[in-house]
Order: C-alpha cells, then sequence, then structure tokens
C-alpha cells in the first residue's frame, strides 16, 4: 500500500538548488576550506552548539541497528560522517555544492590514513529532485539539509522509498519555533519588501516539531521520536557563560527524550528517527 502523500506548509519563496549549491561553493573558496572552523569552532556558543549536536547524534544513530549501506543527503564536508562511517561497509555521499563534496573527499580520504575512504562514493544533485534510488539503504541520514528544500514531502517519500524495509531515517534540521529564528523573522518583516540575502532566504521554510512529524509519518514511516539536537540562543543571557552552561545542561537531561511544548523555543535544531516498516512494499 502506498503512503499518502503529505501535506506541507505554503510553499516558501526558497533560493533553488543552483543557487544554493553556487552559495556554498563560493562560500567555500572564501574561507579557504575552513568551513567546519567558521560553522562549529570560532566563538564558545558555536563550539557548545557543536558539542550537543554530537551527543545528540550519537543518541539518534544508537538506535540505527544496522549500516551496511548509508545514503547521507546534504552531506556538506563530512563533518558528522564519521560517527557512523566505521560502522558501514558502503556509504553515498550526496550534497548540491561540489566545493562541499571535494572537502567532505578530503576529510574522508585523510581520517585514520584513508582507512574507510574505499567504502565511500560521492553524488552531486539536488536532493528536491534527485531520484534517491529504491531499496538500496538501511539507513539515510541528512543532517541540515532539509530546511533547504522546497518540496519536503516529497523529498521524505524518496527517502522512504530508498530505505529498505526494516531500514532508517535520521534527520536533523532547524527548528521554525525557535526562539532566535521566531525573532529574526520580525526583523525581517519589519524590513519591509528588500529581499533577505541567500543566507536568510535558505530558512523561509522551516518546521517545527509538529509539523517534522506529522510530514515524516506522512512518507509512510513510523516516527520513533523528535529530540533536541541543540538547546541554546545567540542571545543574552544565554551567551553568558552561566547561560551556556544552562543550555548545556538542559541538552544532556532531555536530548534522549522526545521533545515537549517548554523546550521548543530554545530547541535550535532537532532530529527525528523513524523506521520504515519491514511490511512495507
Amino acid at each position: 500500500m502506498k503512503p499518502d502523500r503529505p501535506t506541507s506548509q505554503p510553499e516558501a519563496a526558497l533560493p533553488d538548488a543552483a543557487r544554493i549549491g553556487a552559495y556554498y561553493d563560493q562560500r567555500m573558496r572564501e574561507i579557504g576550506g575552513e568551513y567546519i572552523h567558521r560553522r562549529w569552532g570560532d566563538s564558545a556558543v558555536k563550539r557548545r552548539h557543536y558539542g550537543q549536536t554530537r551527543v545528540a547524534l550519537l543518541a539518534a544513530l544508537e538506535r540505527v541497528p544496522r549500516f551496511d549501506e548509508v545514503l547521507e543527503v546534504g552531506c556538506g564536508p563530512a563533518v558528522w560522517t564519521e560517527l557512523y562511517l566505521p560502522r558501514a561497509r558502503r556509504v553515498e555521499l550526496f550534497d548540491v555544492s561540489e566545493e562541499m563534496l571535494a572537502a567532505a573527499r578530503q576529510r574522508v580520504e585523510g581520517w585514520e590514513s584513508g582507512r574507510f575512504a574505499s567504502r565511500v562514493t560521492y553524488r552531486r544533485g539536488d536532493a528536491a529532485r534527485a531520484d534517491l534510488g529504491r531499496h538500496q539503504f538501511d539507513a539515510v541520514l541528512s543532517m541540515r539539509a532539509f530546511e533547504y528544500l522546497s518540496d519536503k514531502p516529497g523529498f521524505l517519500l524518496r527517502c522512504q522509498s530508498a530505505l529498505r524495509p526494516g531500514g532508517w531515517l535520521v534527520l536533523g534540521t532547524k527548528n521554525g519555533r525557535w526562539y532566535d529564528m521566531v525573532r529574526d523573522r520580525r526583523r525581517q518583516a519589519r524590513r519591509g519588501d528588500r529581499p533577505p540575502p541567500i543566507q536568510d532566504a535558505m530558512q523561509a521554510d522551516l518546521v517545527d516539531p509538529d509539523s517534522l512529524r506529522r510530514l515524516v509519518r506522512g512518507a509512510g514511516l513510523v516516527v520513533h521520536g523528535v529530540f533536541p539536537l541543540v538547546v541554546g540562543s545567540y542571545h543574552q543571557p544565554f551567551t553568558w557563560r552561566l547561560g551556556l552552561a544552562f543550555c548545556d545542561a538542559l541538552h544532556r537531561h532531555l536530548h534522549r527524550r522526545p521533545a515537549g511544548a517548554l523546550i521548543t523555543p530554545l530547541m535550535e535544531s532537532m532530529v527525528v528517527v523513524a523506521e520504515r516498516p519491514a511490511g512495507a512494499g
């Protein structure tokens, strides 16, 4: 039985894949391959968020029993690939940016003297439209790419199709009800009709935890939970030492528990863990 096509929020004016790929290609060239440091390491808040993401993603991956063949969509420079690569027999890294894929290849080939490099292939394309395969993978992983996709229901249906029966989806994305994001939207509204820069336009179609659950279930997957990836804010008092410590403590307490309404405004990003039923056709 085919799953119903889920309904999403009204389509936002997201940049197309070509613009997003060109943006990241240019960004990677501008910073000389230092993307990981710029994204996760050049401030105390970013370092805390990296640590939280790593802990929460490891906890999510622990729920997946089999990693023989894995598809990672929106791999970027393979920041998170090392968390599961030793368990995998074959990995396909997929991204819209050629420069990101080049950085991913360099990272994989340099990790443990290239011990796992032969397991990995690389593919460039538009995840919103690409054929991801049929019943090929034990797990599909996607971290912080879902928010950029204009056809989110269609992407989830292709993920469902790419999974073998009994396969798992682990998908991390930014939370549309995060305090910082709500504040940014209000600021954008005050600016009027001026088009936002592409790095802001790419955030125009974020989902909240309830919407994410509905979308994933609508694609025919069984949701095992939506969990906090990052707890925190780039605004005071959460950037002060005590604020950072408070957010870390909250994250340690909650990252293995399904996200509730009280944590949602402080949850920068979330990860859904879902399974394709073993009897699915």
